[in-house]
């Protein structure tokens, strides 16, 4: 699978691509080759997804090494990696509590004249959002309590 051919499509575009055949030391015909759709007769496989795929391997096998090595690439560039954090289980009432407590705060907020209009419409299309979560949530709960399963609700931290 090509996960970079819209990159080097972008490349093309925005520079040239004898700018990249020119310091790889390769023909134009293998730059163009890599932004071509896997469909297409001309595909080949870009340096980029190969990698993907040597990382891949390191992540299934030594997730440390990859970390290392993905931490050694971003520094490379002037870039910091950080690890994401773990999910945390959280209780129902948590999440019943914030989204409760959300529109007042955003409503004392807008007639201090803290917010804009668009800031509060922003933020009323989260809450929106945020019920439909709920709603997820509640019909998942409704469909664990018929199964009499035990229940885990997580949350992936903001």
């Amino acid at each position: 699978m090509s996960y970079f051919v819209w990159a080097f499509k972008k490349f093309i575009r925005q520079s040239s691509p004898f700018a990249l055949s020119n310091a790889l030391n390769i023909s134009e015909k293998a730059v163009y080759s890599w932004a071509t759709e896997e469909d297409s007769p001309f595909h080949r496989k870009s340096p980029l997804d190969r990698t993907v795929e040597v990382l891949d391997v390191f992540n299934r096998h030594t997730p440390e090494l990859l970390y290392e090595v993905l931490t050694q690439i971003a520094e490379r560039y002037g870039y910091r990696l950080e690890k994401l954090p773990k999910e945390e289980d959280v209780r129902l009432s948590t999440l019943l509590k914030e989204l409760n407590d959300v529109p007042e705060e955003l409503t004392r907020a807008y007639e201090d004249g803290q917010l804009t209009q668009e800031e509060l419409q922003k933020a009323i299309q989260e809450i929106a959002q945020a019920q439909e979560v709920l709603a997820k949530k509640k019909a998942y709960l409704q469909w664990r309590l018929e199964q009499q399963k035990p229940i885990n609700i997580r949350r992936r931290p903001a």
